[in-house]
C-alpha cells in the first residue's frame, strides 16, 4: 500500500510501518544520501555522512580504517583499477590513480601514479611502481648504477635534488647516508673498514648507466663504540680502460691526507703523505 517503508523492529524482524522514524533521504537529483542515526544506526558498521556543502565522512565504528575499494576485472598491465580526480572548474587538473601491474597472471601487483596539469593538459609527474621505487619525472625505473629505491628522471636542469634550509641561524640542511649491521630499527654496530655511504659518479658508456668514473666513500677507520664513531673519507677514479674505480686520495680519521696510498709515510705524525713511482713521503 502508498506510503508505508520497510523497516526491522530492532530484533531482527523485518515488516511494513507507516512510521518513518530514523530513516531520512535527502538531496537533489544528482545529490542523494540515505542515513540512519540516533537508536537505528548501523550497528558495528561505519557511520556514512555528507554535510551538504563540500565534506563526505566515513567514521568506522571500531579501530579499523575507512577503506574504499575500487576492484576492477583486467586482463592486461598498466590497465585503471581506481581514480581520484582533482578539478578546478570542471578540468581535471590533478589526478591519483591505481593501475594493474605487470603481472597479469596472478594479478597481485599493481602502481600508483600522481598527476599534475602545468600546462592544461595532465602528465605525470610521480609513480609508485610494483617493487616500490619512487619514479620522478618519468613513467618507469631505470638502473643507474643500481636500481635505487628513490629516481629522479628528466631531460632538463629539474634532473637534480634540492635540500634546503630556511632559518635566521648558521645552519644548514642535511643529507644523511646511515649503516647498521642490524635490521631496519636495529642499531647493530658496524666494524672497522665497513662502508657508511657512497656517492658515485656514472657516464653512460653506450650500453647502459652502471659504470662509474669516480667515486666518494666513507668508512668506518678504526674500533666505534657508544658515540664514537672514527672514519675515513676516500676518493677514487676510474682509469682509462678500466671499468671499476681505484682509490687516488684518503683522508683517515687522525686527519692526515694520504695521496696515491693507503698507508702513512715514514711516521704516524705525518700531516701529507705522497706516494708516485715508489717513492713515498713529505
Amino acid at each position: 500500500t502508498a506510503g508505508y517503508y520497510l523497516k526491522t523492529d530492532g530484533s531482527g524482524n523485518l515488516g511494513w510501518s507507516l512510521d518513518n522514524s530514523g530513516v531520512s533521504l535527502s538531496g537533489s537529483t544528482n545529490n542523494t544520501v540515505a542515513t540512519v542515526t540516533g537508536a537505528n544506526a548501523l550497528q558495528g558498521e561505519a557511520t556514512f555522512t555528507y554535510n551538504g556543502t563540500d565534506t563526505l565522512e566515513i567514521q568506522p565504528a571500531s579501530a579499523t580504517p575507512a577503506i574504499f575499494i575500487g576492484d576492477s576485472n583486467r586482463t592486461g598491465a598498466g590497465q585503471g583499477l581506481v581514480q581520484y580526480k582533482g578539478n578546478w572548474n570542471g578540468t581535471t587538473v590533478a589526478r591519483i590513480t591505481m593501475d594493474s601491474g605487470a603481472d597479469t597472471s596472478n594479478k597481485d601487483d599493481g602502481i600508483i601514479r600522481f598527476d599534475t596539469a602545468p600546462a592544461g593538459s595532465l602528465i605525470e609527474a610521480m609513480r609508485i611502481d610494483s617493487s616500490g621505487r619512487l619514479v620522478v619525472g618519468h613513467t618507469s625505473s631505470y638502473e643507474v648504477y643500481t636500481t635505487s629505491k628513490v629516481q629522479v628522471l628528466a631531460t632538463d636542469g629539474s634532473a637534480g635534488l634540492s635540500i634546503s634550509r630556511w632559518s635566521n641561524n648558521s645552519s644548514s640542511g642535511y643529507l644523511n647516508i646511515g649503516k647498521s649491521r642490524g635490521a631496519i630499527g636495529t642499531a647493530t654496530i658496524v666494524q672497522d673498514d665497513d662502508r657508511l655511504g657512497q656517492i658515485n659518479f656514472i657516464g653512460a658508456d653506450g650500453t647502459d648507466l652502471v659504470t662509474a668514473a669516480a667515486s666518494i666513500s666513507a668508512f668506518v677507520d678504526g674500533t666505534p663504540g657508544s658515540n664514537d664513531m672514527p672514519g675515513r673519507l676516500v676518493f677514487s677514479t676510474t682509469a682509462d680502460g678500466a671499468a671499476t674505480e681505484t682509490e687516488r686520495m684518503r683522508i683517515d680519521s687522525s686527519g692526515r691526507l694520504l695521496l696515491g696510498t693507503t698507508t702513512e709515510g715514514g711516521s704516524t705524525a705525518d700531516d701529507l703523505t705522497i706516494a708516485t713511482a715508489g717513492h713515498t713521503g713529505i
